[in-house]
């Protein structure tokens, strides 16, 4: 596909929608927060588009959702605590965005989860031992900047499977 433009409202009222991917577009502006209408979905594949914002509040609503891949977009603000509601998440991808702030621990909530990337945002602080004790589970790989000259995250060495130096997207164009 080569989609361009913003979310039509309209697709909020596809109430028996299971799987949203918009993957590679040039698709702009926010996420509805409509989103949160969509109780079917499993599936939300936004990666690589030219979304800003931050992700809404309505997202941690879906229950049923397994994958959230934002990757590759211009997704702002922190992580949300209510994250760890999602509890048949398994497959989050946020790299490569400009989240903020810290890991909240309610991810440690999230059993089911096999992947998690976080590099190329500016996300610090510590990954808790709550998110670690998933590696004892069913996480497989866990990715962040934790090799940057500043640290800007700490993950403990049988935490974290890749550490990145955090390059300040040099090479991400920042023109929608």
């Amino acid at each position: 596909m080569n989609l361009t433009g913003h979310f039509v409202p309209e697709m909020m009222y596809l109430s028996h929608l299971e799987i949203l991917n918009l993957d590679g577009n040039k698709i702009m502006g926010k996420i509805d927060s409509h989103v949160g209408n969509l109780t079917k979905l499993k599936e939300i594949d936004l990666d690589n588009n030219h979304l800003t914002g931050t992700i809404p509040e309505e997202m941690f609503k879906l229950a049923n959702l397994r994958v959230l891949d934002l990757n590759d977009n211009y997704l702002s603000g922190t992580i949300s605590s209510r994250i760890g509601e999602l509890m048949r998440l398994e497959f989050v991808q946020l790299h490569n965005n400009d989240f903020t702030g810290t890991l909240p621990s309610s991810v440690g909530r999230l059993s089911n989860m096999s992947m998690l990337t976080l590099s190329g945002n500016s996300i610090s602080g510590e990954i808790g031992e709550e998110v670690c004790a998933l590696r004892q589970k069913n996480l497989d790989r866990l990715v962040a900047d934790c090799a940057s000259y500043d640290q800007r995250v700490n993950c403990p060495s049988d935490c974290c499977t890749h550490c990145f130096v955090r390059y300040d997207k040099l090479n991400k164009d920042k023109t929608p």
